[in-house]
């Protein structure tokens, strides 16, 4: 953690030289949540993101925010941590596995969660005064969203800056697969689990597109 500037008497801004960032959205939640209503998907939420909020201990990361249904944590950045890539690609595992497993005979079988994983710089800073909020910004956050956005529904995919980080502990095969991303043109990523099918790459093409 590098202290970058001050502003005033009490702004500061830090800057993270390396951090990883995952980024976690529940596919279809507006439209099931017109079907099963607004109290038991709060429950739902609540059920769901606990659970998060629990591999958030277990691996040592930073929960950022929860935004509806999107949750967001960072590794490495005030919790120290040299194996933050390889913990932020276990962490999104242990979620998809909750998703699939704890919720797969409920009312909410029907949804997938969709996971972004980037590694590089971020610049945080307390924003406002009232219940001031630290914000995140920078490239390393763009693209984190966006590789979340492209993905398919129960899994992640992760930037070559995260995979490039993993060693072999980690035995999750990836699939190399190239997308367009925002700033970054068509960008190398890696996707867990492999790709089913062709209409399956059909679809996250049209989807990295359409974040574009």
């Amino acid at each position: 953690m590098i202290l970058c500037c001050l502003t005033g008497k009490k702004r500061v801004s830090l800057v993270y030289p390396e951090c990883t960032v995952v980024f976690l959205d529940i596919m279809g939640f507006t439209k099931k949540t017109r079907m099963v209503g607004t109290i038991k998907m709060i429950d739902f939420l609540n059920r769901f993101f606990s659970s998060l909020d629990k591999l958030t201990v277990k691996y040592n990361c930073d929960k950022y925010e929860t935004a509806g249904d999107s949750y967001v944590v960072v590794f490495n950045s005030l919790n120290a941590d040299k194996n933050h890539a390889e913990n932020a690609v276990c962490f999104a595992k242990r979620a998809l596995g909750i998703i699939q497993t704890h919720f797969d005979t409920s009312m909410m079988n029907d949804l997938k969660i969709r996971i972004g994983i980037q590694t590089g710089p971020v610049v945080g800073g307390r924003i406002g005064i009232i219940k001031p909020k630290l914000q995140l910004v920078g490239t390393t956050m763009r693209r984190g969203d966006q590789l979340e956005a492209s993905c398919y529904g129960n899994k992640m995919r992760i930037s070559s800056e995260t995979y490039k980080l993993l060693s072999h502990k980690t035995q999750i095969q990836f699939e190399k697969e190239h997308v367009n991303i925002l700033d970054g043109g068509l960008t190398v990523t890696y996707v867990y689990p492999k790709i089913r099918n062709s209409a399956e790459k059909t679809f996250g093409y049209l989807r990295s597109l359409s974040v574009n």
